[in-house]
């Protein structure tokens, strides 16, 4: 996928995110430490890139944050630059499981990654100590 000629509004402003994250990729930040949980003891994934020239770091690729920048740096400066912090399931578990099942599982990722995400969000938010509970029908 290429990126699409610069238009009005392609601009990386001063408030966004971004700047936040770039700020939190510094050995034992908070950020840091939350990657380090979820990659290495969780097993989740990062993407990093321009789509096109992605670096992905899993528990055998990711040794720290400084990776991340590393990343971000490498990419040509006319590139718009991604990040995404996922788990992965495969299509097994996702077959296995039912609607209920699955919402449950994508709630439960989510919960887990608040903690990286408040490490470099303007807005932060608030953890659900519970997950959600479903009740199966049973007709």
């Amino acid at each position: 996928m290429k990126r699409p000629p610069k238009a009005p509004g392609d601009n990386l402003e001063r408030d966004w995110d971004w700047h936040r994250l770039i700020e939190e990729c510094q050995n034992e930040s908070e950020l840091a430490l939350e990657l380090r949980r979820l990659i290495v003891e969780e097993g989740f994934i990062i993407d990093i890139g321009d789509w096109d020239h992605n670096v992905r770091l899993d528990k055998d690729r990711y040794e720290d944050v400084e990776q991340v920048c590393t990343a971000v740096k490498n990419t040509p400066d006319d590139r718009w630059v991604g990040f995404q912090l996922f788990y992965p399931m495969t299509k097994p578990e996702v077959r296995s499981c039912s609607g209920a099942q699955f919402v449950e599982a994508v709630t439960g990722v989510f919960n887990e990654v608040i903690p990286a995400m408040n490490a470099c969000m303007q807005v932060r938010l608030i953890s659900e100590q519970k997950l959600p509970s479903f009740a199966t029908r049973t007709d």
